[in-house]
């Protein structure tokens, strides 16, 4: 086992702890974030999406989903 953790390509070594906290979060905030916008709650909407980007500041998915909160 040792000695597969030692090989570059055995797996991703960018995914810290706090990264994959990260990500569910952000997957959080986004549900949440529809789920105000399907309520018609835009202003929740928009902020759910603002969270995500301070998280993840290149998040596409936050920033459709703002795009779409500003179009209604």
């Amino acid at each position: 086992f040792l000695s597969n953790l030692e090989q570059t390509d055995y797996y991703n070594k960018t995914i810290t702890p706090q990264f994959a906290a990260d990500r569910e979060q952000v997957s959080k905030l986004l549900m949440e974030g529809k789920g105000f916008y399907e309520a018609g709650r835009y202003d929740l909407a928009m902020k759910r999406y603002e969270q995500v980007l301070l998280i993840d500041r290149y998040n596409s998915a936050a920033r459709a989903g703002m795009e779409q909160v500003t179009q209604q």
